[in-house]
Order: C-alpha cells, then structure tokens, then sequence
C-alpha cells in the first residue's frame, strides 16, 4: 500500500509564508501507512528512519509553541538518532 498522509483544519496562510508563526493553527493529520523516514526531514536529530508508521495527531497553538496530541503505531520500522550506538 503507497503511503499516504492527510490533514484537516485551519493553518493561517502567513503561518505558512512565515510571517505569522505566532497565528494559532487547528489541524487533523491522519497517517495511513505513512512512513517513517519522514522523520529526517522534521529534525536533524534522525540520521535515518525505516518503516510504516499509522495515527492520529492533532495539531494546536501555534508554529513557535505547536501541542500535539494523538497516537501513533510502528510496526517493523527502525530509527537512528544521531550519537546513539543502535537504532531503535
């Protein structure tokens, strides 16, 4: 199955342009078979990351104090965190 990502909800477009990352956001993220490695693009703390990844996050405040809340399912995947010896 391709991996897919969906998200619903309201993000201030200057949000987005960077200009009103202090505008609160509202957002549904649904993960359907997402996949991990997306992991490297979000932090530089992940060298690599493997494997699918499902759940449900809803993302509150704003871009410079975001809260997250959800869940989220790994099964068969790997991460590798930078200074740390074996992947988890």
């Amino acid at each position: 199955a391709p991996y897919r990502v969906s998200a619903s909800g309201k993000i201030p477009l200057a949000a987005i342009k960077g200009d009103g990352a202090d505008q609160s956001v509202d957002l549904n993220i649904k993960l359907d078979h997402a996949g991990l490695d997306a992991l490297t693009f979000l932090t530089p703390l992940v060298e690599t990351a493997d494997g699918p990844m499902e759940g449900q996050l809803h993302l509150t405040g704003n871009l410079l104090a975001p809260q997250i809340n959800g869940a989220v399912t790994v099964k068969n995947g790997s991460v590798k965190i930078k200074g740390v010896a074996d992947p988890l």
